[in-house]
């Protein structure tokens, strides 16, 4: 079987689906690993951010933690939209990948809720749940999404606030996958992700590193 995963950002697939994507190879089906984005805002430093080496050291970061995950590099694929800016490019980004789903012909998407606090995650949702109803079929039967970022009442954007209202009303069934034996090695992977893991909280790190991965179906 095909599985694609569809990151908005360089790390976002570890954080949601390490695990699964592990435990798929495992299996040895064959995964696939698209980032719509190229990660150049991923620092709050100035001489960072921006910038074509972070672009450069995520792209890298991704390939490593991607192959410690038993991902080929010849399976990954960067779009490389500007960081950010995804909601900018939906119809190109919804081209793009059409023309990859259609030369795959996935059995199982992953990728981020059109609920998540952040712009490029929530604009990611929706343009695979497009495709997927399009090219494939069902989305219970072909997709499986996952949070990273939760919709918060009190926050700066206006948006997020409305996408907390709304995530009240995201009545989907819940799939919870037991990821025990592949925890470690999804630690691993994240380790790879040197340039993010240094501005992620402790527990922001421990909410995704448990014992299973939850998806929405």
């Amino acid at each position: 079987m095909k599985y694609l995963i569809v990151a908005p950002h360089e790390d976002d697939e570890t954080l949601g689906c390490g695990g699964v994507i592990r435990m798929l190879r495992d299996k040895g089906e064959e995964v696939h690993v698209v980032f719509m984005t190229d990660g150049r805002y991923g620092s709050p430093l100035p001489e960072e951010r921006g910038s074509k080496k972070l672009i450069e050291t995520r792209k890298m970061e991704a390939i490593e933690a991607l192959s410690v995950l038993g991902v080929d590099k010849d399976n990954i694929v960067f779009l490389d939209f500007e960081d950010g800016k995804l909601k900018k490019h939906m119809k190109e980004a919804e081209e793009k990948l059409t023309n990859i789903v259609r030369e795959l012909k996935p059995n199982r998407i992953y990728y981020t809720v059109p609920i998540d606090a952040h712009s490029d995650h929530e604009a990611t949702g929706k343009i695979v749940e497009r495709v997927i109803k399009r090219e494939l079929g069902r989305r219970e039967d072909f997709g499986r999404s996952f949070l990273i970022w939760k919709p918060r009442i009190k926050a700066r954007d206006p948006s997020i606030p409305l996408k907390y209202i709304k995530s009240l009303f995201f009545r989907r069934e819940i799939e919870e996958v037991d990821i025990t034996n592949y925890l470690e090695i999804k630690r691993e992977a994240l380790m790879k992700y040197k340039s993010q893991i240094k501005w992620f909280s402790s527990s922001f790190i421990r909410r995704f590193l448990t014992d299973h991965e939850r998806f929405f179906k």
